[in-house]
């Protein structure tokens, strides 16, 4: 379900590059021009972080990791008290 996310995801945002750039091509004026490039911001860094970012199994990893700890922490309590 994750990766159908992740692809979903994907291809949102090359439609908004896509449709930014047809915006580009369309606009007569400099302010249209930049207004375009600046709608494809959003979507460029959105990508960079879905390629960049933890994948689903270091996610996974890393709250199993915070769940131990924590129960260690509460054990130590239990035993102060």
């Amino acid at each position: 379900m994750a990766q159908i996310i992740y692809y979903a995801a994907f291809i949102a945002n090359i439609a908004l590059i896509f449709g930014s750039i047809f915006f580009l091509f369309q606009s007569i004026s400099a302010v249209e021009v930049i207004a375009s490039l600046l709608l494809m911001v959003a979507p460029l860094t959105s990508m960079l972080a879905l390629y960049t970012g933890p994948d689903l199994e270091e996610r996974r990893l890393q709250r199993m990791l915070n769940k131990i700890r924590i129960k260690k922490e509460l054990q130590s309590y239990k035993k102060q008290g």
